[in-house]
């Protein structure tokens, strides 16, 4: 095990052994250590006049400028996707997404996280919410 590793992209060399110590051929994979996740997902509603409005918001974990993509849509009974996504924003730069005035249904929402670091585009995405608006 290894503790302490710092992020950045790393090499690391491995050969299998034996039990009686016969060596097999060293080979030599590169990786990134890079925190990248997302937390805190969370649905407000309000007004504003006579609008509602869900604000869908969430924290990006780790270091560096993170962008994020938004998807909305609806989802049957057993929560499959039902139909294309009715949003689906990529390329945003705050931690959050307002809606306004979204019929009644069953939906899902997620979202993705974007970080440029150490040459490479990381990318996660969070679990899907689900979502019942009654009214």
């Amino acid at each position: 095990t290894f503790e302490n590793i710092d992020e950045g992209r790393w090499f690391i060399r491995l050969t299998a052994v034996t039990a009686e110590g016969l060596e097999g051929r060293p080979r030599t994979y590169d990786f990134i250590r890079a925190r990248n996740g997302l937390e805190g997902l969370a649905l407000a509603q309000g007004t504003e006049g006579d609008v509602r409005t869900y604000r869908f918001g969430w924290r990006a974990v780790g270091e560096g400028e993170a962008r994020f993509r938004f998807q909305l849509w609806r989802v049957d009974a057993e929560g499959e996707q039902a139909g294309p996504y009715l949003v689906d924003q990529p390329d945003l730069s705050d931690p959050h997404y307002t809606l306004t005035d979204l019929p009644p249904g069953d939906y899902a929402w997620r979202v993705e996280g974007v970080r440029h670091r150490f040459g490479q585009r990381l990318s996660v995405w969070s679990e899907p919410e689900l979502l019942t608006l009654s009214r």
